[in-house]
């Protein structure tokens, strides 16, 4: 049985100026039938819509092959609210998009471009992701390049045994909502070896929204990340805020973070819930970042007016189930060159203060001659900093080892609220 197809035999030919999202879905389920195989792109264009993956069948891009994505709406089905986890509204299916299968994959040296420039001015539910894959298993992304995406670029949702390798995500830095690499409450994560240039956060866990019951019954666990280069975004690495099912089991390891507005950042609020334990950072170099590390109990996107009093206020509220728990935190070897705002901004919560963070051998250089304050962590209060050391509030059991600061204030710690600190 032969398991290798190039495209260019099955009429699949490139520059030939015609959308082939028909042609292209077709192949993929009589090589599905046949048990799967890899399907072969030559050299060339190819304008596509939602390119749908089935069990055991492989992209393959090889170098000057490039899947144009097609900048109409009818080329991307609808996907439901009900369809999507976590999501909590209609919209379209991915460039390339998998559900339910297994054993898939998308690799080569070629180009996925999502020609987003047709998509960015449209609402962020308008617009497709690049790569979608819903309750999937054994996913493999490698040595591919992706550009110019809609929306997200990579957004595994409720899937399992994922690995990330050698993947180059390239979007404009004022391109909305482009995130890089999006798990959504998936498990057994590895991603290496990647760079990463967007117009929001470079990677983002997240595990769903509050309303959704049945992606919170997954947490986002088991992930590593490590040997990454984040050239600009929002964020370096980032933890919500989507995080209502939890997020456990993260280890980052050897990345540098350069011109991204902030390095670590966790951001969520109250509402979302979740617990988000058990996180190691280590060896990380950051340059020119608003503020290197942050857990932000107070971030204010996606707040209902009715809620925000209650998500805003400073007060102790009761804990309940919707109350968000972080604990076991690690950060060490980390060096931070051209900060901007602060050193570091840690909020918990007075009802649940961060609980366990570890930070050992950092040094933080800022800026010289900061003078323009910035928001270290976008707040309800909107709290903007220039060249200030950490702010911690609401944390309970914080060492602090070997931890020098240089920055244009006295106080390099500003710990406010919290039990059990030691510096050494």
């Amino acid at each position: 049985m032969n398991s290798y197809y190039d495209v260019s035999q099955y009429g699949i030919l490139p520059n030939c100026g015609e959308n082939l999202t028909q042609p292209i879905n077709q192949l993929i389920e009589k090589i599905h039938s046949l048990g799967g195989g890899t399907i072969f792109f030559p050299s060339g264009e190819y304008l596509t819509g939602s390119v749908c993956l089935l069990s055991n069948i492989t992209l393959y891009l090889s170098e000057g092959a490039v899947l144009l994505g097609s900048g109409s709406y009818e080329d991307y089905p609808m996907v439901t609210a009900s369809e999507l986890p976590g999501w909590g509204m209609d919209t379209h299916s991915g460039l390339i998009c998998a559900r339910d299968a297994e054993n898939i994959a998308v690799c080569g040296r070629g180009t996925i471009n999502g020609q987003g420039w047709h998509w960015w001015h449209k609402k962020f539910d308008d617009r497709p992701r690049c790569l979608e894959f819903i309750g999937c298993s054994r996913i493999l992304i490698k040595d591919i390049r992706i550009i110019n995406s809609p929306m997200w670029t990579i957004h595994p949702v409720h899937s399992e045994i994922i690995t990330i390798h050698n993947v180059t995500i390239q979007n404009p830095v004022d391109s909305p909502n482009t995130d890089g690499i999006n798990p959504e409450s998936c498990r057994n994560i590895h991603i290496s070896n990647c760079h990463i240039s967007v117009g929001d956060d470079c990677i983002a866990i997240k595990s769903g929204r509050e309303f959704d019951t049945y992606i919170k019954e997954w947490a986002s666990e088991n992930i590593t990340i490590t040997n990454c280069t984040m050239a600009g975004g929002h964020g370096g690495i980032v933890i919500g805020s989507e995080m209502s099912g939890g997020v456990r089991n993260v280890t980052i390891s050897n990345c540098i973070f350069q011109n991204t507005d902030r390095g670590f950042r966790v951001k969520t609020r109250r509402l979302r819930g979740g617990t988000v334990e058990n996180i190691r950072v280590s060896n990380i170099i950051m340059e020119h970042v608003y503020c290197p590390l942050i857990i932000n109990c107070y971030y204010p996107c996606a707040t209902l007016p009715d809620d925000e009093e209650y998500c805003s206020s400073r007060k102790e509220m009761a804990v309940t189930d919707s109350t968000p728990i972080f604990r076991n935190l690690f950060f060490s070897d980390i060096i931070v060159q051209n900060a901007t705002a602060a050193a570091g901004f840690i909020s918990g919560l007075p009802e649940m203060p961060v609980e366990g963070l570890f930070i050992d051998n950092m040094t933080v250089n800022m800026a010289s001659g900061t003078s323009i304050a910035q928001e270290p962590a976008m707040t309800y209060e909107h709290k903007k900093m220039a060249g200030e050391g950490f702010l911690i509030e609401y944390a309970n059991h914080v060492v602090l080892t070997n931890v020098t600061i240089n920055c244009k204030t006295a106080e390099n710690f500003s710990i406010h609220h919290c039990s059990e600190v030691t510096i050494r």
